[in-house]
């Protein structure tokens, strides 16, 4: 993906990100998982328990790109399964993540 812009003197500059590209079979999914995931992380920031939902919520979600991106680069041409990996990957995963919190807290608490 090429993002374009214009800096403070007018010139015209460019900043790429490999891997990610407008045009690629990904990015429709990329889109309906951001449009998931950033509602998300959202009403978790707005919870007055301290941070942790939003922490485990952040935490699920860049472990999510970060096995996005894997994915992307493994296989270039997505198989349904990546697509439905990256369309509603998140929502498994923070469900896992939340779970995996509360089992860490308590072996903490009693051992």
């Amino acid at each position: 993906m090429e993002w374009r812009f214009k800096d403070g003197g007018g010139i015209m500059r460019s900043v790429r990100f490999p891997g990610i590209s407008a045009d690629s079979h990904y990015w429709p999914a990329q889109k309906d998982a951001l449009g998931v995931q950033i509602p998300i992380l959202l009403l978790t920031s707005q919870i007055l328990d301290g941070g942790t939902v939003f922490a485990i919520c952040l935490y699920a979600s860049v472990g999510f790109w970060v096995g996005a991106y894997w994915a992307q680069k493994r296989r270039p041409l997505p198989t349904k399964a990546d697509l439905i990996f990256v369309r509603f990957g998140y929502l498994p995963l923070c469900f896992v993540s939340w779970h995996v919190a509360e089992i860490s807290h308590h072996w903490d608490m009693y051992h």
